[in-house]
């Protein structure tokens, strides 16, 4: 195959990945700080002041299953974003219908005195800012899609590793056409030579040819670290 094929390729596997990879890095970032912004947003949702002594996760989900009697407790978090108490919902399997009625799967708690501080169906926006940060999360996760969603952040991630060495193939030197004169193959530059100008940025040249070299060179550069996130997405 030409190089003008693997540069199409190239160009546009990156422009059918860039919008999945623009909304997954956006929302990583604000991932980072969940907890921070989780209490920004909702502050409702932890607890006015720490006592001395929390009540333990036996007793967390005891009072979530009187609360609610047809439901059941999977998971109690005890430490989840900073202080406020995470008590995941299940689903009795003689009691589908009365789940489907509650509209939530997270009951929020004081750790402290047990008391309720809020409930959402984690992930669902329409519910409003409670869950801004859990469907910014499902949106990082399965772009908000479920299973569908995944299969295309999936695909998305095969196709991003691929091109990872299509990018680097194309930053090698091509291979010369013609053996150089006996006069100049003393000076004529070797492999390593023709590839060095690729790892290079030309700060003082046209706008078109900066950008490129930004391309070219970050890539090679970062090139590991790209790969690495690509298939560890892949995986995922």
């Amino acid at each position: 195959m030409s190089r003008h094929f693997w540069v199409l390729l190239h160009r546009w596997a990156g422009l059918v990945m860039a919008a999945f990879l623009i909304i997954v890095a956006v929302t990583g970032s604000l991932l980072a700080f969940y907890p921070e912004l989780e209490r920004l947003i909702n502050p409702q949702l932890y607890p006015k002041q720490a006592l001395k002594n929390k009540l333990d996760m036996a007793s967390l989900a005891e009072l979530a299953e009187q609360l609610f009697p047809h439901a059941r407790v999977n998971t109690v978090l005890m430490e989840a974003n900073q202080e406020a108490t995470l008590v995941i919902m299940g689903l009795r399997s003689d009691s589908s219908d009365q789940l489907n009625k509650l509209g939530f799967d997270q009951l929020i708690f004081d750790p402290y005195t047990g008391e309720e501080l809020g409930r959402r169906q984690f992930g669902a926006i329409s519910q409003g800012v409670i869950n801004v940060m859990p469907f910014i999360y499902m949106l990082h996760y399965n772009l908000a899609l479920g299973s569908f969603g995944m299969w295309v952040l999936g695909i998305c991630a095969l196709i991003w590793t691929i091109d990872c060495f299509v990018g680097f193939y194309l930053t090698l030197p091509q291979r010369r056409k013609t053996t150089p004169p006996l006069s100049n193959r003393n000076t004529s530059k070797n492999w390593g030579q023709r590839w060095l100008p690729a790892w290079k940025i030309r700060w003082k040249t046209s706008g078109y040819k900066l950008n490129f070299d930004l391309h070219h060179a970050s890539g090679l550069w970062l090139w590991a670290v790209l790969c690495i996130f690509a298939w560890s997405s892949a995986c995922i």
